[in-house]
């Protein structure tokens, strides 16, 4: 049997037609395997993470008052992970973990860390193996070809294969052609692309792809992109550098912990594919904290006791053992991973508990792996998933009784790595593709070396040694290789692989990778550099060549054509839109009026919009929380306002917390800290400003939150239908007479704009709810009140001198509003029952006879917001568009963020 062996081996190697029987390519790693196998030589190692977090605990003892005792303070198993890669890499070398008097502090360390530390890695693997092969003969019958050049083994290579050599084995080393140290130009040719991208569509889009052609390629996940869409068959690829999700379960099962809670990566924590909580219940619970931004409403339950609705969810959900049967101790194993979610962590986290949870998702981890039937990679992952919870157990074992989450959270950052794993196998008919040129381990006819261009850059592994260390050790009988030595090496294998191709090499290089420069290649330099010596009539730097004439592509034919968008439309014709009936509220009535298109999209259709937008725009949330926050308080207090003030003044932050629980867990997040300093002051004032102004208008809560119909019972409303409404605010005067305050946390000044226009369809439907609830009241007013400017804007109280009432003279159309609003829901009701949607934003619908704008005045429909010049142009607004980013600053009034979502943008093709 011929074992043929090279240091860049352990990834894919090709060997063109080359299948003989009894030839086996193997890397570093390989042969460590297959002679362990063949001298029975067992070695049982833990993951690399495991081993770090052994090490961290070892040097515990050791590191006080040396050079790395600081940089442990901050990232403990940082310093350990590079210290035990320089342990590593010097028992590589020979090192036996010993020292004298004369070895340097840092080598000192290093030894007496080694007497505590007994993880067993590749390194001490193959001393084991070097020191066996050295005494004993386990090899009959092999060959074993070194196909790179012996001084780059590492010495405890060399050291065990020149026991097998003498042991009578026949060890082949490689002899190169050491006359041959430049390129052979005429096999060269460069092709040169703009994008890396346009590299991969042109090898993705060539017709004919000589024989026997290897392909160099690092970025194969990037590369099968490409030849997917142009229906190519995939080549092999792993994943370098990877997130894949369910080792994610990590760092975000950790993140439960943290306070504040992340209500992020709570989010993403529920909606991992893998999980140890059932995923009904996951989906349950995502559902909830996306549309009500945190654990929702307390309120007293069936068995008389308070719950939010997270907590009501999870005690009503069944949690079910292996027979299918919902017992409490299927309950009890699951609640592990619920339960810490909701503890208060001010004072620090139990070390006793972190470890009962630890234990806990390892059980349930193990049991997955033993009994889950699952694809190779997800396998993979859970055996890494287990090894980085394994870590962290043993890392925290130095740690105090009391733990904070920053320590936890560093360990854990330190602990998580991307893992590499098979994402593509090969297809049949694929490219041939190594990410090395020097893994060709047959002479290839033709090869396409694609991405030519920004080269990995290597660093020295013994760096950390100064040159008194080095010749202490080398005294010590350490093989510490020269760096120098390596890289001119490296450069003779590349050479040599490229002299010894038979036909063509092709270098492709490309400048940009979207819009970052790249690198040029050092093979590139020395092309370019030896052209230009060698050809000096050619007047060129590179034997460039155009890309059309090679593979008969052309790369641009991918651009060609026109790319089909949406236009505005005035209206679109559908077939008739059926059952209709349905139960509306104020802001469905008001988007059929004005929005019809998107009417159909949210209410017929039911394409909602997303509920992520609440956790990530924390002006949504602010919102919510405030309402959150005066309901509570209004409530609480029976009507009364006196003992309003004696809430807010004694319980503020209590309740300010308790609304964040419920609705706005985001604004907890680190990076929200400043806006929920500045929103916890205006909040407190605007309450107190609320509570002068029902003192002055002689008017008490009746409830906040007012839920019509009540009992559910049906609510109909003439010309309308079926009704439903929630009130913020419901008062009284000392008539008994019915107010109604719209709670709004907005800085816009559009709301004095639709009560000066009689265009407040909103209000106008709370009243004519309320008339029809309760018929024996009147409504003696409404009103808006902004809650961030403390201000209530209303046609029917006028308190002059009083700044926080600002009375709106009407000067809208004399008629009805809520005749004008029957009739508009009337007129665009039939619209859609003969499939006709209309559209029309910033489109010039004057002269337009169909439209609903030529109907405003005959038919007495409500006006829509048009940008108007009679004699030219009349053009519907488009609804607002939301925009997250934006951020409103409390000091300035003036600022008017943008607060409603646009709806079903894209169906529309709005590109804003």
């Amino acid at each position: 049997m011929e074992l043929n062996y090279s240091v860049h081996y352990d990834c894919d190697v090709f060997i063109g037609d080359k299948r003989l029987m009894g030839t086996i390519y193997l890397g570093t790693q390989q042969l460590l395997q297959q002679l362990e196998l063949r001298g029975g030589i067992p070695q049982s190692i833990k993951s690399d993470v495991e081993r770090e977090s052994d090490y961290m605990n070892a040097m515990s003892n050791h590191i006080e008052g040396s050079i790395f005792e600081k940089p442990a303070t901050v990232d403990r198993l940082g310093v350990a992970r590079k210290l035990l890669q320089w342990r590593d890499n010097l028992i590589m070398v020979g090192w036996d973990g010993t020292c004298d008097n004369e070895a340097s502090p840092k080598i000192k360390i290093l030894a007496n860390i080694e007497k505590d530390f007994h993880s067993i890695g590749n390194a001490d693997r193959w001393k084991a193996v070097a020191e066996a092969y050295t005494k004993f003969h386990f090899l009959k019958d092999v060959v074993i070809n070194v196909e790179c050049p012996w001084v780059e083994l590492p010495f405890l290579v060399q050291k065990t294969l020149s026991a097998i050599r003498n042991n009578g084995i026949i060890v082949n080393e490689l002899t190169a052609d050491k006359a041959v140290t430049n390129i052979n130009l005429d096999k060269i040719q460069v092709l040169e692309f703009h994008d890396v991208n346009e590299a991969y569509e042109w090898i993705a889009n060539a017709t004919r792809i000589p024989k026997d052609t290897l392909v160099v390629n690092r970025n194969n996940i990037r590369l099968n992109h490409i030849l997917y869409s142009w229906d190519k068959p995939l080549v092999g690829a792993s994943f370098h550098d990877s997130n894949p999700q369910i080792l994610q379960l990590f760092k975000l099962g950790l993140s439960i912990f943290s306070r504040p809670l992340n209500i992020k990566n709570l989010t993403s924590y529920m909606l991992l594919p893998i999980s140890p909580i059932p995923s009904a219940l996951r989906n349950s619970l995502v559902k909830l904290l996306l549309k009500e931004g945190g654990f929702g409403k307390i309120s007293r339950r069936e068995d008389g006791k308070l719950r939010d609705e997270w907590d009501e969810t999870i005690r009503l959900f069944p949690f079910l053992n292996n027979e299918g049967k919902p017992t409490p101790q299927a309950r009890s194993k699951k609640m592990v991973f619920l339960t810490p979610i909701r503890r208060d962590y001010s004072l620090g986290i139990d070390k006793k508990e972190l470890i009962i949870y630890l234990d806990t998702m390892l059980k349930w981890i193990f049991g997955l792996e033993t009994t889950g039937n699952f694809e190779e990679e997800v396998s993979m992952q859970l055996q890494e998933l287990r090894s980085l919870f394994n870590s962290l157990k043993i890392a925290i074992q130095t740690l105090p009784a009391t733990i904070t989450y920053s320590d936890i959270n560093k360990l854990v950052q330190s602990i998580y790595r991307p893992m590499n794993y098979r994402a593509q196998f090969a297809e049949n008919g694929s490219l041939n593709v190594v990410s090395d040129i020097r893994q060709m381990a047959v002479p290839a006819n033709n090869i396409i070396w694609l991405d030519c261009q920004d080269e990995d850059k290597e660093k020295d592994p013994y760096d950390f040694l100064v040159r008194s260390e080095r010749d202490y050790l080398s005294s010590k009988g350490v093989h510490i290789p020269d760096f120098h030595v390596h890289l001119i090496n490296k450069r003779l294998e590349i050479v040599s692989k490229i002299n010894s191709v038979k036909s063509k090499v092709t270098l492709v290089k490309s400048s940009y990778d979207g819009t970052m420069r790249l690198g040029e290649h050092s093979i590139i330099s020395e092309v370019s550099y030896s052209y230009k010596s060698n050809f000096p009539e050619m007047g060129r730097s590179l034997p460039l060549i155009d890309k059309e004439t090679i593979l008969h592509t052309d790369v641009n034919e991918v651009r060609k054509g026109s790319i089909e968008t949406f236009h505005p439309q005035k209206a679109y014709k559908l077939n008739s839109i059926t059952n209709l009936k349905r139960k509306e509220s104020n802001h469905s009535i008001d988007t059929l009026i004005n929005f019809p298109f998107d009417y159909v999209m949210q209410y017929i259709a039911k394409l909602y919009q997303p509920d992520e937008e609440q956790v990530n725009n924390t002006f949504i949330t602010i919102g919510l929380v405030a309402h959150s926050f005066f309901e509570d308080v209004i409530t609480d207090s029976a009507s009364d306002t006196n003992k309003m003030r004696q809430l807010v003044d004694k319980e503020f932050e209590k309740r300010l917390n308790t609304s964040i629980d419920e609705t706005g867990l985001i604004l907890r997040l680190p990076e929200n800290a400043s806006e929920l300093r500045n929103f916890t002051i205006h909040l407190k004032e605007s309450i107190l400003t609320l509570i002068d102004i029902m003192e002055t208008l002689r008017l008490h809560p009746v409830g906040c939150e007012i839920d019509l119909p009540q009992d559910e019972k049906c609510l109909s409303l003439n010309g309308i239908g079926d009704f439903g409404a929630r009130i913020d605010l419901l008062l009284a005067d000392k008539e008994g007479n019915y107010v109604i305050f719209d709670f709004k946390w907005s800085y816009s000044k559009s709301y004095e704009k639709k009560l000066c226009d009689n265009h407040a369809i909103q209000l106008e439907l709370y009243r004519e709810a309320v008339k029809a609830a309760y018929p024996d009241k009147k409504v003696a007013g409404v009103g808006y009140y902004l809650m961030p400017r403390r201000l209530l804007v209303t046609c029917d109280f006028n308190v002059v001198g009083n700044k926080a009432i600002k009375h709106i003279t009407f000067e809208g159309n004399s008629s009805d509003l809520f005749s004008q609003i029957q009739n508009s829901h009337r007129f665009r009701i039939k619209e859609l029952e003969t499939g006709h949607i209309e559209e029309a934003e910033e489109l010039n619908v004057l002269g337009d006879d169909g439209c609903y704008y030529s109907h405003e005045v005959s038919d007495n429909l409500c006006p829509l917001e048009m940008n108007k010049n009679k004699d030219i142009w009349a053009k519907k607004v488009s609804n607002s568009l939301f925009r997250p980013t934006k951020k409103p600053r409390f000091e300035n009034s003036d600022i008017e963020p943008s607060e409603k979502p646009t709806i079903n943008a894209i169906l529309k093709g709005r590109l804003k």
